[in-house]
């Protein structure tokens, strides 16, 4: 099976004061140990590059993008049909408030390549709909 890694599981990994690190920390061994495949976006690389340079720092963020490149996360490129969907999603969902572009088009991509979880801590993701991999 294929796990879609968000930007906030990224983060909650590498920062080791956050409160859902070990739950993070745990269910990357998990994930480790049932040989699930992880695939992310360049969109959400691009919004987890931003964060982590933000709160932990450039060279936590310089680290991360050498991590990704060699750690077997496949990378899916958004092109403009998913793009597109992920616009519908957003207009389309009025609440939260808050709901991210990125979250929406994230769904478009799960979606499209048949991913039925996501690792995340993200709440948009539960409003969106998206099951969330859980401790065991």
């Amino acid at each position: 099976m294929s796990v879609f890694v968000d930007a906030s599981a990224f983060y909650a990994l590498l920062n080791k004061n956050d409160e859902l690190h070990k739950i993070a920390l745990s269910i990357s061994k998990t994930l480790a140990r049932d040989n699930e495949i992880l695939i992310t976006s360049n969109y959400t690389l691009a919004e987890a590059y931003t964060v982590i340079r933000s709160k932990l720092g450039f060279q936590t963020a310089q680290a991360f993008i050498g991590e990704i490149q060699k750690n077997g996360i496949q990378v899916a490129r958004i092109d403009e049909e998913i793009h597109n969907r992920g616009t519908e999603i957003f207009l389309k969902n009025r609440e939260p408030k808050d709901l991210s572009f990125f979250d929406c088009v994230d769904l478009a991509l799960m979606e499209s390549l048949g991913i039925e979880k996501a690792f995340s801590f993200d709440r948009h993701f539960k409003a969106l709909g998206i099951p969330l991999v859980e401790t065991d």
